[in-house]
């Protein structure tokens, strides 16, 4: 069983081996296998790489983020002119669906709205915008609405991880309550346990994904 100090190390050391992730002022404590984020980065980015990171180290069963975005004098923009930018990166990264998305902008903080088919189209504006400086917050309030049958949903995520190298699909048991999808079972890590999720996700028009895998370590 992996100690607490051990735990900290790692993810410390997870931190600092991502390139998207400047480690310095993040602080990591580790207790009962809870790893604590704190400190301050400069861009929303980051902050959301190093949640990633973090979840990935080996024996991390939860992280809490207290991570504060501030940005640098010389970083700060005008609302509308994030507010531009947000509306350009999206009509050029997802040309499909910009149309749909209302965006608006307040003290740096990016309101997302409107209706998207996929999980990873309304996952994609949010990265594509959290990439820009001057943003401390992404409220993501984009609706995933398709018309799907609810067994294709189940025979998609079914084969979606048979097909995978990193989910034992034996071991999870798939739900589908209309777009509603339900995961049961055990899994070997929370990287395998977010692995799933991320399968179940990527099927067309699930709106909503409740991850009930226990990790056994």
């Amino acid at each position: 069983m992996t100690t607490d100090s051990k735990l900290q190390e790692d993810v410390i050391a997870a931190l600092k081996w991502e390139p998207r992730i400047d480690a310095a002022h993040i602080g990591v404590t580790a207790e009962a296998a809870i790893v604590t984020l704190s400190g301050h980065v400069s861009i929303l980015e980051q902050k959301q790489a190093a949640v990633v990171a973090a979840r990935q180290v080996k024996g991390v069963e939860a992280v809490a983020d207290e991570i504060e975005v501030r940005v640098p004098s010389n970083q700060k923009c005008h609302d509308d002119e994030i507010g531009k930018r947000a509306a350009d990166i999206i009509r050029w990264s997802q040309p499909t669906v910009a149309e749909r998305i209302r965006i608006s902008v307040s003290h740096g903080i990016i309101t997302l709205e409107g209706e998207v088919e996929h999980f990873f189209d309304k996952v994609d504006a949010e990265q594509h915008v959290a990439r820009l400086s001057g943003v401390t917050r992404v409220d993501n309030k984009l609706i995933v609405k398709s018309l799907i049958n609810p067994v294709d949903i189940k025979e998609k995520i079914g084969a979606a991880f048979l097909r995978s190298a990193y989910v034992e699909a034996q071991n999870i048991t798939v739900a589908v309550d209309g777009p509603n999808v339900t995961l049961t079972g055990q899994v070997r890590s929370w990287n395998e346990k977010e692995q799933a999720e991320q399968v179940a996700w990527a099927a067309p028009g699930v709106t909503s994904v409740e991850n009930l895998l226990e990790v056994k370590i």
